[in-house]
């Protein structure tokens, strides 16, 4: 998300800065001429296999140091079914070279909901084996992503190959046999509903919170931020036919309004609660994507959150709880309210 903007000489590397940057060798050859950079939240590079560990929102928080635009709190007690995942890729000397924040919610005991391509193993490669480390246990999970988005070209920039950008992850181990997580409710999924145009929605995420411009008019990320930020968006743009079939978007005029930056792909956008009122029913209609930037300048960010409430992602999620073995997914094939909903 951001909140200000600023002039920066040099790109600086902020959690995601290397997709937002092109990498340490420099911006792509296209980068500057585009109309648009865009950058993805988080998309893994090719150097080796990332280890892919979501942990819960109150572990990636450290008390008292969570704020969002303008100030307002965001209480990791009011999101207990969120987690996060540090990734880190390392090359074939084992050195860190490049660390991004990608975000799942559980949306039932054994489901978890991500962007595909914090998962994305590569082209015509299986999706990347993840673990969620919670107080007592450590599950192993399998995920799966849209057919669509796993038979797109992988793009040369480190950007989401299609629109179809969700994973469903298939824990190993049912979370209510844990005494931690019994009594959790998880966030209900409303893929029946598509937000009309202007409707407002609430954005989460963990990334940065401002974005400036070099000398060469490339956006710049920072500075990343720990902690769980969230603000208020209309929607401009609905799902239409189109190689960004499945998008929603929202527009971020001003340096009050909420938009995406690098580390806050996967994450949920919500429908029904607001940043004055986050714990009203609230329901995911859409997985933070990306963003794109007019060249050199940030008014009008475009932020890109792949919707749920689609045929695409109804008939494939529809598959996926069969091949499954129909596990609980809430909003889904177990109503909102009905335990271990959330209302």
């Amino acid at each position: 998300m951001r909140r200000a903007l600023r002039s920066l000489a040099a790109c600086g590397l902020v959690a995601g800065g290397l997709a937002a940057c092109g990498g340490p060798g420099g911006p792509p050859p296209d980068a500057v001429e585009a109309a648009e950079a865009v950058a993805a939240s988080a998309a893994p590079a090719d150097e080796a296999t990332p280890v892919v560990v979501f942990r819960p929102l109150s572990r990636l928080v450290p008390p008292g140091e969570v704020r969002v635009i303008n100030g307002e709190p965001v209480r990791p007690r009011d999101w207990p079914a969120m987690v996060g995942a540090v990734i880190e890729v390392r090359d074939r000397n084992d050195r860190v070279v490049e660390r991004s924040i990608c975000t799942g919610t559980l949306v039932g005991p054994r489901v978890m909901l991500t962007a595909a391509h914090c998962v994305d193993g590569g082209k015509d490669k299986p999706e990347l084996p993840v673990r969620i480390e919670l107080d007592g246990a450590a599950v192993d999970a399998r995920c799966r992503m849209h057919a669509a988005y796993a038979a797109a070209p992988k793009p040369a920039t480190r950007t989401p190959r299609d629109s179809a950008d969700y994973a469903l992850c298939l824990l190993g181990l049912d979370l209510q046999a844990l005494d931690a997580y019994r009594t959790l409710e998880f966030e209900s999924i409303d893929r029946d509903t598509p937000p009309d145009r202007l409707n407002r929605v609430l954005v989460t995420g963990y990334g940065c919170t401002e974005v400036a411009f070099n000398e060469q008019c490339e956006p710049v990320f920072g500075p990343a931020k720990a902690s769980l930020l969230a603000g208020n968006a209309a929607i401009s743009r609905r799902p239409s036919p189109g190689p960004e079939r499945n998008y929603l978007q929202t527009r971020s005029a001003t340096s009050s309004d909420a938009a995406l930056c690098p580390g806050d792909s996967g994450g949920p956008l919500l429908t029904g609660a607001t940043l004055q009122d986050q714990t009203a029913s609230r329901r995911i209609v859409a997985v933070n994507s990306s963003i794109a930037v007019p060249r050199c300048s940030a008014a009008g960010l475009t932020s890109r959150y792949s919707a749920l409430a689609t045929s695409d992602f109804r008939t494939w999620s529809d598959r996926w709880i069969a091949d499954s073995g129909r596990p609980t997914v809430c909003g889904v094939n177990k109503r909102p309210g009905e335990f271990p909903c959330r209302a």
